[in-house]
């Protein structure tokens, strides 16, 4: 069956643009919280992207679509063996897919600091937690649909992705902290 695309993007964009138009509109923020809003906002698109891809028009599910889920813990590891064996190319590239995973959100961690102004690395941690886990039940849901490209719900990309986060918030509250007492 053939698809028309329509990436994410064009979706939230408008979105995005009208909370910003707002915001300069009550001018509740100085220039430093703007230009963190609009990056978070980037941010936001640029995850949408990565995570969703592009919504299928018309989204008729296939036949062959079905959920592929992976709730092994640390299962990224056994991978990264499994491709060692396999060759150089595939073990750089089961390595890159796990940093990647961890760099995916660490600039969320950064934003929760700066943006949000969360100081409670608890609250930080949890909310790390379920932005991933909303990202790969989206990623579940929408792909046993046919909305978007069948994706795995993957366990391991919760860790990741909550790592990342964490390494995010922690490393600029320590710089943030740093500065202060300055």
């Amino acid at each position: 069956m053939e698809h028309t695309t329509l990436p994410f993007i064009y979706l939230a964009l408008p979105i995005l643009i009208v909370i910003f138009i707002v915001d300069v509109v009550r001018n509740k923020r100085g220039l430093q919280q703007r230009i963190l809003q609009v990056g978070f906002g980037v941010y936001l698109l640029a995850l949408l992207d990565v995570t969703l891809g592009e919504i299928w028009l018309p989204s008729l599910p296939e036949e062959s679509i079905y959920a592929q889920i992976q709730l092994m813990p640390l299962y990224f590891l056994v991978d990264i063996y499994q491709t060692y064996e396999m060759g150089t190319f595939y073990f750089i590239n089961a390595i890159n897919l796990s940093f990647y995973n961890v760099l995916l959100f660490v600039p969320l961690g950064v934003f929760l600091y700066l943006l949000f102004q969360l100081r409670n690395g608890l609250i930080a941690t949890l909310f790390l937690f379920l932005a991933s886990l909303l990202i790969e039940t989206s990623q579940l849901v929408l792909g046993s649909n046919g909305l978007i490209f069948s994706r795995i719900f993957d366990v391991d990309d919760l860790l990741l992705n909550t790592t990342g986060g964490v390494v995010g918030y922690y490393v600029t509250k320590w710089i943030g902290e740093r500065i202060k007492r300055r």
